[in-house]
């Protein structure tokens, strides 16, 4: 909306629609903080606020209410949870182990294949260093310093 729009809707609920529920909240507290709203401007589109309500005392006024659209970080968030799910499903379906480590070493991925080459569960690998994990698979007269030895 431009200023000339919000200053044309004097009341709140002109611009946030129904917030009955959120003043009413606010009569047994002093703040509600980050919540999320959707409007709809005079173009007809809708947009994803974030909204802060704070009892003060103000002349010709009972509450302080502050907006941040975050129309797009939503969008943003959307679209990684989208590729996520991709990314998911492909991890997931593949014939092929898939064994994901982060930067520490630790594993943070592990498919249903991996367990069946392996033996070694989801729940068991996730969070354990793969080398330990490497350990748990080898022979079992092999000791754990030839293993990293070789990595």
């Amino acid at each position: 909306m431009s200023r000339d729009e919000l200053e044309k809707k004097r009341n709140i609920s002109a611009i946030l629609g129904n917030i009955d529920k959120e003043m009413l909240e606010l009569q047994a507290v002093d703040e509600i903080h980050n919540r999320e709203i959707e409007i709809t401007d005079c173009d007809g589109i809708t947009h994803s606020l974030l909204v802060n309500f704070k009892k003060v005392a103000i002349t010709n006024g009972k509450y302080l209410i502050t907006c941040r659209d975050i129309t797009e970080k939503k969008k943003v968030e959307e679209k990684i949870y989208r590729n996520e799910k991709i990314f998911r499903s492909f991890v997931d379906q593949s014939i092929d182990g898939v064994v994901i480590v982060d930067e520490k070493g630790l594993v943070v991925e592990w498919n249903k294949s991996q367990e069946k080459i392996t033996g070694i569960s989801r729940e068991t690998a996730l969070g354990q260093y793969i080398w330990d994990i490497q350990y748990m698979t080898a022979p079992k007269n092999t000791d754990k310093d030839t293993i990293l030895q070789k990595n």
